[in-house]
């Protein structure tokens, strides 16, 4: 019975759901149009992480950020982003996992659902990690394509800006 005892101690893992410290996270995106660039920031995202003790491994993520909430420093720029996101209708964006795969203790694949503007898609993303004490932080960059989320491309002097939207997060999670 000891040897029991001791492989469940070893073996036995404890999953943990951890939110993201909003203080120091965010979601960011970057768009392209032929005479300038420009980013947006979302500070208020939530992000949920389910954390496996027995390992050290995130297994699982959502997130879910409001439209309304990202920021580009130009009050013109973000109503009309509202408008053509249509944030009224689909005021958030979202991230589901179903799959994390590790290749080392600080480097992941995240695959999963994205659902942008209405569209559900999958998207796979690489993501490093960090651990600082008690605290892990993990941040990551990919691209979508507006049309594939059925996007109207806003122009600015009869130019539409780049179909491609670049993101990048950063999230602060006390483990």
């Amino acid at each position: 019975m000891l040897w029991l005892s001791v492989w469940l101690m070893l073996f036995a893992t404890t999953n943990r759901t951890i939110r993201a410290d909003k203080a120091g996270s965010y979601i960011s995106y970057k768009a392209v149009h032929a005479l300038h660039a420009w980013e947006g920031k979302n500070k208020q995202a939530d992000c949920i992480i389910v954390y496996n003790d027995g390992i050290g491994r995130i297994e699982k993520v959502a997130v879910a950020a409001k439209i309304a909430d990202f920021d580009s420093g130009n009050s013109n720029r973000d109503s009309h982003a509202l408008e053509v996101l249509e944030a009224l209708k689909y005021p958030k964006v979202t991230f589901v996992s179903n799959a994390i795969t590790y290749s080392s203790d600080t480097l992941a694949e995240v695959q999963g659902s994205l659902t942008f503007h209405g569209i559900t898609r999958s998207v796979s993303f690489p993501v490093a990690l960090v651990r600082n004490g008690k605290n892990l932080q993990v941040k990551g960059n990919f691209s979508i394509q507006l049309t594939d989320y059925r996007v109207e491309r806003p122009s600015f002097m009869l130019v539409p800006i780049d179909d491609r939207m670049d993101l990048e997060f950063y999230m602060e999670f006390a483990i």
